[in-house]
């Protein structure tokens, strides 16, 4: 799909103080462990950047598993380059160990914990490559492979889309903790071997078409609980050309709290009852 080009891309733009799109990038060191890559094939990749090398990009194709020693190894290299910025793993599959967990929830979320011991340390970023299921769904949140738990450990997602197979055009979908999400619409260039910007959906218009509804759902209920699945079944038949999703609608509700509150006058209570997630709309 991409995505080790977009990655390779990002730590090109980090080592070198450059930009990509439109954001430009800090300077520091970079670190890329290219677990599903040979050195040929690596070498392979990078000459269609550059045919000098990249200073204060450093490559391993090999790695240890996160519980048998990969954080001191990632710290030790931060250690020894302090101005590192951004660790990239490509594909965090092969730094997990195959544990017996029976839970995959609190083995996705033990494992990112792991890795925030980095971030909580120092002064990086690290971006995570994996994989998404071989599935549609209107929510790109839900493809990726993996329990809830990987997700809602981490700070954010971005996932990206082709449209097709056959086809350079592209989709990525930014979802942050701290930051306003976007979703972008890229090309990719079979020439240069980037994705290259072409326009920015617009976010905030698909907000305002969610808020909109449940305002028409709440001025005739006044007061309304259920799931996010219920949620997204009653708001679809108010608006019949709007398809929400579940995950979708529940993130957007519990970070709006206050936008629908101040602006849209509903109150929203978010509870667990029977083992259900519910969500309470009231006026």
């Amino acid at each position: 799909m991409g995505k080790s080009w977009l990655a390779l891309d990002f730590c090109q733009t980090v080592a070198t103080g450059g930009q990509t799109w439109n954001y430009s990038a800090k300077k520091g060191s970079v670190l890329y462990l290219a677990l599903e890559d040979s050195l040929a094939r690596l070498q392979t990749r990078l000459k269609k950047y550059t045919s000098t090398g990249i200073p204060d990009l450093y490559f391993s194709t090999r790695a240890l598993k996160i519980q048998d020693g990969l954080v001191p190894q990632v710290i030790e290299f931060i250690k020894e380059r302090p101005d590192t910025t951004l660790i990239v793993i490509d594909t965090m599959q092969h730094i997990r160990n195959n544990g017996n967990d029976k839970n995959a929830y609190v083995s996705d979320y033990r494992d990112m914990e792991f890795l925030r011991q980095i971030t909580n340390d120092f002064s990086v970023a690290i971006l995570l490559v994996t994989h998404t299921r071989k599935m549609d769904d209107p929510d790109p949140l839900n493809t990726i492979s993996g329990s809830t738990g990987l997700v809602g450990a981490v700070d954010g997602v971005m996932i990206l889309e082709k449209e097709n197979r056959t086809t350079n055009g592209g989709k990525l979908t930014i979802a942050n903790r701290d930051t306003e999400g976007h979703v972008f619409q890229l090309e990719f260039s079979n020439e240069t071997c980037k994705w290259h910007f072409i326009n920015e959906e617009n976010v905030e218009e698909k907000e305002d078409i969610l808020f909109d509804t449940i305002v028409k759902m709440i001025s005739d209920k006044k007061s309304w609980t259920g799931t996010s699945t219920e949620l997204c079944k009653y708001l679809s038949e108010i608006e019949t050309r709007q398809n929400f999703s579940p995950a979708a609608v529940s993130k957007k509700l519990k970070s709006n709290q206050s936008t629908l509150k101040n602006k849209y006058k509903i109150k929203i209570s978010l509870l667990v009852e029977n083992n259900k997630k519910l969500i309470t709309l009231s006026l």
